[in-house]
């Protein structure tokens, strides 16, 4: 095999590299003068299109999970008859002895130029190049914008890595986890990740910070920030308790505080213009058929037969003791057989509406992957509110979780089951109920916008059996507060109050 046929081998073998994300840019600097002075016949090798790519690519890198790096074009296997093999391996030695410097993005679907033809000579001209599998794709920043947002989020969290203690993460994340701090769930991920990066080397908490999720690279501007500054403080457990539960209450966490400035509203327009979800923004009532369900009543067969209906049904057995359950043991023990679930209406209890998109083809606006979202009133509503008697028993026409809980689950939005009423529909005027904590990170800087829209809404009509009825939701103490279920199952009925989640 020649020289050419060895430089093509090593090209070919460059464009079917093998990577997983995230990207890094490194300290490497002129990669193409030590590149040039390894090479035979170095005018011949001397190529602009290649300059660019080992000057601006050849650096880049990858983490594995021990924290080393991996050259993304260097780590490649050439026979040892190829004369690019020990230039590669000198390269890549130079890289793997780098510091990263930053996350890398790029919106171009290749690295460097794959070939160019030169009409002089009518010739074609192969170059240094290989296929970009992590484009960047965000249509609101730019590539550079990504990594400079990147880039201070590693700097915030470093300063708070400095800031707090090993102890005292661990003392905050043992309180989320044992759920005595109102909301727990929506503070717990972001406190468990914080604690995990102190275990972290430099380039491993490169690595973290580039796959976090939306928030969790703010900690001292955020709740677990908030909670990690009581503990260092060191406030008194009922004062930390009280703290955080003022701060979480669903009437101040993430809602804005003032009106939008003319700025932020020409901003928002901007926004959801390159989203195209203007036409998310409209909201209807959810119908208990779009739902996903866990339950579902049994239909009753009719008698079959010319003398069927002479046929004597045993004697139906009602249970009056009322059995206390928790929500985890009624779904795996008596929802399996169940037949049919009646529930005795309240005068006041959680109860909640959920709600879809008006236009089928319009982007999700939330953290999971559905248009349906959900909405219960402060302090609770009243039976009459939602088309319901107190004192009365209603069918329960289905049972569904919380929509974040149906495809993916989004954990710090809460876990809730909804029991479905028959007839249940709100008719106060709720907004369209588009709460900041609910939606994706791209609409976090106008979220005054769409509070202010959400609030003025006015939510569509719909035809039929509303999902709406009973929201018994893991961590609101009022879910639990006297539900009483009336199960039939085989001529049997038991009464069951389900008093807490787990």
């Amino acid at each position: 095999m020649n020289e050419n046929q060895q430089y093509d081998a090593f090209l070919r073998t460059l464009r079917h590299q093998d990577y997983n994300g995230p990207i890094f840019q490194t300290s490497v600097q002129n990669l193409f003068h030590t590149y040039l002075s390894l090479v035979p016949n170095r005018q011949h090798y001397n190529c602009r299109c290649c300059m660019n790519f080992l000057d601006r690519y050849g650096g880049l890198v990858t983490v594995d999970s021990s924290g080393n790096l991996v050259s993304l074009f260097w780590e490649m296997s050439l026979p040892a008859g190829n004369f690019m093999r020990p230039i590669v391996e000198t390269l890549r030695d130079i890289v793997h002895r780098s510091n990263i410097t930053g996350v890398f993005y790029s919106p171009e679907g290749t690295f460097g130029v794959q070939e160019n033809y030169d009409k002089k000579r009518s010739l074609t001209w192969s170059h240094m190049a290989a296929p970009n599998r992590y484009m960047w794709t965000d249509r609101i920043k730019t590539a550079y914008q990504g990594e400079a947002e990147k880039l201070e989020d590693f700097k915030n969290v470093q300063r708070a890595l400095g800031e707090y203690r090993r102890d005292t993460l661990e003392q905050a994340v043992q309180l989320l986890e044992s759920e005595v701090l109102y909301r727990s769930e929506k503070v717990l991920g972001p406190a468990k990740w914080l604690l995990d990066c102190r275990t972290k080397n430099t380039n491993q908490l490169w690595n973290a910070v580039a796959t976090a999720p939306p928030g969790f690279c703010h900690p001292r501007a955020s709740m677990i920030g908030t909670l990690l500054d009581d503990l260092n403080s060191g406030l008194d457990f009922e004062s930390v308790k009280r703290r955080f539960a003022e701060k979480m209450s669903p009437m101040a966490y993430q809602r804005p505080t003032a009106a939008p400035a003319d700025q932020t509203i020409e901003q928002a327009e901007k926004l959801v213009e390159q989203l195209g979800v203007a036409k998310s923004l409209e909201r209807r009532f959810c119908l208990a058929d779009e739902t996903v369900r866990l339950w579902t009543p049994v239909a009753k067969s009719g008698a079959t037969g010319v003398f069927g209906h002479l046929r004597q049904s045993p004697p139906a057995v009602v249970g009056t003791d009322v059995k206390a359950v928790t929500w985890k043991k009624f779904q795996e023990i008596v929802l399996p057989t169940a037949e049919s679930i009646e529930y005795l209406v309240q005068s006041s209890a959680n109860y909640s509406a959920y709600l879809t998109a008006v236009h089928t083809d319009s982007p999700i606006l939330f953290q999971w992957d559905n248009p349906v979202n959900w909405y219960v009133w402060h302090g609770g509503s009243s039976a009459e509110q939602f088309s319901l008697t107190a004192g009365r028993y209603v069918s329960v026409i289905g049972i569904t979780l919380q929509p974040n809980a149906w495809e993916s689950v989004a954990e710090h939005q809460g876990n809730g089951v909804l029991f479905m009423l028959e007839g249940a529909k709100d008719i106060r005027h709720a907004g369209n109920s588009l709460f900041p904590e609910t939606l994706r990170s791209e609409y976090h800087g106008i979220r005054k916008v769409i509070e202010a829209y959400s609030r003025k809404a006015t939510i569509h009509p719909s035809e039929g059996q509303h999902a709406a009825g009973l929201l018994l939701q893991k961590n609101s103490a009022s879910s639990w507060r006297g539900n009483k279920f009336k199960v039939t199952s085989k001529g049997i009925t038991l009464m069951y109050n389900i008093d807490r989640w787990d």
